[in-house]
């Protein structure tokens, strides 16, 4: 497990590394007391591009930035993780409004970079973009008292539609829609957005809260996955170490789908998940599909620990 340390906030990611800034603009990076590197690359602060070193909720840092060019106005979140001893970037996830046309795009760039050669600029870039946009016959069909001003995207086998009262500019109360190529719904959420990953159906929703990202990986291939034959995990857990829930859940390769409930009540939450890496992500699923809450979890039998998210984005609750 690591756990990072400056000033100002304490991180944990998965293996047992430390961080502290040594001044403005410089970050020092610990596994276990020893010192791996000092990297003055990492912290920027100029007119038109800033970053910073955040917390990502439930295990993680990464790099957070932000450039507000006179069109485009990207928005970059790239985790950090240690692989083979040396803390790397492995892909980065953009958010990007194009001002002039009202365009917002989304996408995910991959490129395995030692944290001390990685370039805060270089990260601001259309690699991996994919513009929503409001052309889709399939947009029709989705009620606008369901979805207002609708914009979609195209990943097969999967359409997602962005709906925002305040139009493509607004993306805090913006609602993401995600479709069969059938015009399925999967599931709603309001307060995420969600980028595509480069490889087949895999996709991370994310959102930003004061000094704290969240990112949940997920896989639509699981919404819609059979599990008639699969391997069984019960087990009990505390939300806000005061709620108790009890929870079942089946998994297939990396594919998870289950329930909890509180204890003492009878309604069951339906949850749909993904494992990335030593991570288990979980969506609820509430009626007419709609999204209630979120999990990001490092563990789960035989008793579940990580953090519960709600929708829209709150700050996270301990699950343990």
């Amino acid at each position: 497990r690591i756990a990072c340390q400056t000033p100002y906030f304490e991180i944990r990611l998965l293996v047992t590394l430390s961080m502290e800034r040594a001044h403005a603009g410089s970050v020092l990076f610990y596994e276990d007391g020893k010192l791996l590197g000092k990297y003055e690359n990492l912290v920027v602060n100029e007119s038109s591009l800033t970053s910073a070193l955040v917390t990502v909720a439930g295990d993680g840092v990464a790099l957070e930035i932000d450039s507000e060019g006179s069109r485009n106005k990207f928005h970059v979140i790239a985790p950090i993780s240690l692989i083979g001893g040396k803390p790397h970037i492995d892909c980065v996830y953009k958010t990007v409004y194009d001002a002039v046309d009202e365009i917002r795009s989304v996408g995910e760039s991959c490129q395995k970079i030692e944290l001390e050669k990685f370039d805060v600029h270089s990260a601001i870039n259309d690699d991996g973009l994919i513009a929503y946009t409001d052309k889709y016959n399939w947009l029709k069909s989705i009620p606008r008292n369901v979805c207002a001003n609708p914009v979609g995207l195209e990943v097969s086998p999967y359409r997602v539609a962005r709906c925002s009262e305040g139009g493509v500019s607004d993306a805090k109360n913006e609602k993401i829609m995600v479709f069969t190529n059938q015009d399925k719904l999967l599931f709603s959420i309001v307060g995420y957005e969600l980028i595509p990953k480069i490889s087949g159906a895999k996709y991370m929703l994310t959102s930003d809260l004061d000094n704290i990202i969240i990112m949940l990986n997920g896989n639509l291939a699981c919404h819609s996955k059979k599990f008639s034959a699969s391997t069984r995990l019960v087990g009990t857990a505390k939300i806000k170490n005061k709620f108790t829930v009890n929870y079942t859940i089946d998994s297939i390769g990396n594919c998870l789908t289950g329930n909890y409930s509180y204890v003492g009540k009878k309604e069951n939450i339906e949850i749909i998940g993904y494992r990335h890496g030593d991570l288990y992500n979980f969506l609820e699923i509430g009626k007419n599909r709609i999204s209630s809450g979120l999990f990001v979890l490092n563990r789960i039998e035989p008793r579940a620990r990580g953090v519960w998210i709600s929708v829209p984005p709150a700050n996270p609750l301990s699950v343990n």
